[in-house]
């Protein structure tokens, strides 16, 4: 399964700005949204 996650741009990074259950908020104040595929693995850093 395909997942959206809204994020906030820095330096070429894009950083998740998900936290808590304020997904609307979330999605307001992303300046985009990055498509992780079944295959692919998140990490903190």
């Amino acid at each position: 399964m395909r997942r959206y996650l809204p994020v906030k741009l820095a330096e070429r990074v894009a950083y998740p700005t998900f936290k808590g259950s304020g997904l609307i908020t979330s999605i307001a104040h992303a300046e985009g949204i990055v498509a992780i595929g079944e295959d692919e693995t998140l990490t903190e850093g």
